[in-house]
């Protein structure tokens, strides 16, 4: 009778885990909508679009992975995405300089050099991925050197087309 009670209490904690967890995604989802909308003056029901939302006074390396995933997408990809810039970047690295300015070039682009993100609850630390098609926020990823693929694989599912990275 003990085994099975504390199963099941471990298994009610997994459980709100769980809701916890997409109770905040949902939040984060939200709020990123309202950032948007206020910010940024667009309306994310319009348009089925994918966006990379990167923080340019991060982490250098996060910088420097979410730079070379969209530097190595196919031009098909780049019609289909907005990369948001938070911050500027003050880091030294010519390399991860050219990288950012490349993508300047190719990707349609917002700026929010004076980071106004961190007002909402969009649990932003690392670059995120958001994909929104038929007006709903379908991925929300934050970009880690640990799931390049997955976003990679994200962004393909979106396309439907074949991602060329390789990390």
């Amino acid at each position: 009778m003990r085994r099975v009670l504390s199963k099941l209490l471990i298994l009610l904690n997994a459980l709100l885990i769980c809701n916890c967890n997409s109770v905040n995604e949902e939040q984060y989802k939200s709020e990123f909508r309202t950032y948007m909308k206020e910010i940024h003056n667009f309306n994310l029901s319009c348009k089925d679009k994918q966006y990379m939302v990167v923080h340019m006074q991060g982490c250098n390396s996060c910088i420097e992975n979410c730079m070379n995933l969209l530097n190595k997408l196919k031009d098909d990809y780049r019609k289909e995405i907005v990369v948001i810039y938070v911050g500027e970047y003050f880091g030294t690295d010519i390399d991860v300089l050219c990288n950012i300015e490349i993508c300047k070039m190719y990707y349609e682009s917002y700026l929010d050099y004076a980071q106004h993100i961190f007002s909402y609850q969009t649990g932003f630390a690392y670059p995120l991925y958001v994909s929104v098609k038929g007006g709903k926020i379908r991925k929300y990823i934050e970009v880690t050197e640990g799931n390049i693929e997955e976003v990679c694989a994200a962004i393909q599912n979106f396309s439907k087309g074949v991602c060329t990275f390789r990390y």
